[in-house]
């Protein structure tokens, strides 16, 4: 059994070997190894452009102390940590590994991750038993021409509740699988600037039409106000010929109306005068 000295001359030289890693990568970051099984993490190894180091809590804590990664200690108590190491951005890195997540049936004493929702409808499962579970489930559901059929939208498990053998079994049986495996990143530090989870979980078209709808709106603010631009002038222009088009059309209605006014009333003066005439001539 090695002494102390020999497991500190160990733990010295893991914490010495992690700080020399982190130098060398754009992108360091904590991924939360809950849950997830051996055979996911390997495979993630191999297709990730990344390195992984699985290292206890305590060493990380030791090798960021005193360095700008000390910032990720936020999240090492709440999770079980891998160091993840990257030359691609943060957000990269946060996409490839969604990409490789995929979707398992759930245990019984799992919690479960969101509300996990039985729809209505047929099921290809036959009559019998099973429909005893599915009621003691939650589950609302009758015999339709020998298969079981859901009768209404039922919420097996609340999110952040256990999920119970009775509706494990029954989501099996459903071909339900609602728990997520992968790699999930807690944290990563770029450059000097730290993202949690919280941002790097939010898919980049939520950003990319976020923008869009922010750069149509200042568009349409800048014509509207007038503010003259490179990119709105051509806009600008087409609202002034339309507007000149229709103030042209509301003059031209105008003096229609004008012209029409004159000569009804130049008919009613040729008409008072002839009234005047006969009058005078009598």
């Amino acid at each position: 059994m090695p002494g102390r000295s020999e497991v500190n001359k160990t733990k010295k030289k893991e914490v010495e070997l992690i700080r020399n890693l982190i130098k060398k990568y754009k992108t360091v970051g904590l991924i939360n190894l809950n849950n997830l099984p051996s055979p996911q993490l390997q495979t993630a190894r191999k297709k990730l452009n990344a390195e992984i180091r699985v290292v206890k809590k305590s060493l990380l804590k030791i090798a960021f102390k005193g360095t700008e990664y000390e910032k990720l200690d936020f999240c090492l108590n709440e999770i079980i940590p891998a160091l993840i190491m990257s030359n691609d951005s943060s957000f990269k890195l946060a996409k490839d590994l969604r990409k490789g997540k995929s979707f398992v049936a759930a245990k019984p004493g799992q919690i479960a991750p969101h509300d996990i929702l039985v729809k209505a409808g047929p099921t290809n499962l036959p009559a019998g038993p099973v429909i005893g579970e599915l009621g003691a489930a939650g589950i609302k559901a009758s015999v339709e021409q020998g298969k079981i059929d859901i009768r209404q939208d039922s919420v097996v498990v609340r999110a952040g509740n256990a999920i119970s053998p009775t509706a494990a079994s029954v989501l099996v049986k459903l071909g339900i699988k609602p728990m997520e495996i992968g790699l999930n990143l807690a944290a990563t530090f770029e450059e000097g600037n730290l993202f949690g989870k919280d941002v790097l979980d939010i898919d980049e078209k939520f950003y990319i039409d976020t923008l869009k709808l922010a750069a149509s709106e200042a568009l349409n603010l800048s014509v509207n106000i007038g503010y003259v631009t490179e990119d709105n002038v051509e806009l600008l222009l087409r609202k002034v010929e339309s507007e000149a088009i229709a103030l042209n059309k509301i003059a031209n209605a105008e003096k229609d109306k004008v012209i029409n006014e004159i000569a009804s009333a130049e008919k009613e003066a040729e008409k008072l005068a002839e009234k005047t005439d006969d009058q005078g001539g009598n």
